[in-house]
């Protein structure tokens, strides 16, 4: 029998440390206000972000200062197109400048920027957790992967919008889930 404990990071009782947060963008949908980065942060999960469509199209979020945080939740929107939101990267630094004229190439090779890859559909929400300890940055930017194919489509994600609804970003506590026997569910 293989047993473990099972642990996740409570969110329910933690504060989302990108509420209401400045963001910026690649891009603004139409440069409509509908669209408005801002919105990526409103605490609302009914609302979206949408960036023009383009390669490697992004959104960055400045806590404001270096947070520790163990949790990123990313909701896709739920009223269309959710597979545009696949193959995308969430980048994390304290320093801004480190992401300005790069490719995501680019950002990935360069020191100081902690990668998260998401290579499949962004959910409703995708968690994230660091589960060696806690991230620290200022600066989240999520950025689409153009350059790898798409997971449902298999061709190129070129020219496609970024468009999340919501990304919520957690100090959460570390919760207790049980002894889960592994074994058995092979």
């Amino acid at each position: 029998t293989l047993l473990a404990y099972e642990y996740y990071y409570d969110t329910s009782s933690a504060t989302n440390l990108a509420l209401n947060k400045p963001v910026t963008s690649s891009s603004v949908y139409l440069n409509n206000s509908r669209w408005s980065p801002t919105l990526l942060t409103d605490g609302k999960t009914n609302t979206y972000a949408s960036t023009q469509p383009g390669e490697e199209e992004w959104f960055q979020i400045d806590l404001g200062e270096v947070k520790d945080f163990n949790t990123i939740q990313a909701y896709n929107r739920k009223d269309c197109c959710p597979e545009r939101a696949a193959n995308y990267r969430i980048f994390l630094t304290n320093d801004a400048s480190l992401f300005v004229g790069k490719t995501l190439a680019e950002i990935e090779a360069t020191p100081g920027v902690t990668t998260i890859v998401e290579p499949d559909l962004m959910e409703y929400p995708s968690d994230y957790y660091n589960t060696d300890g806690k991230w620290s940055a200022r600066y989240v930017r999520i950025m689409l992967d153009s350059t790898q194919p798409h997971p449902f489509e298999g061709a190129l994600h070129l020219d496609t919008h970024l468009h999340p609804a919501e990304i919520m970003i957690f100090d959460a506590p570390k919760s207790h889930v049980g002894l889960v026997d592994y074994w058995s569910m092979l």
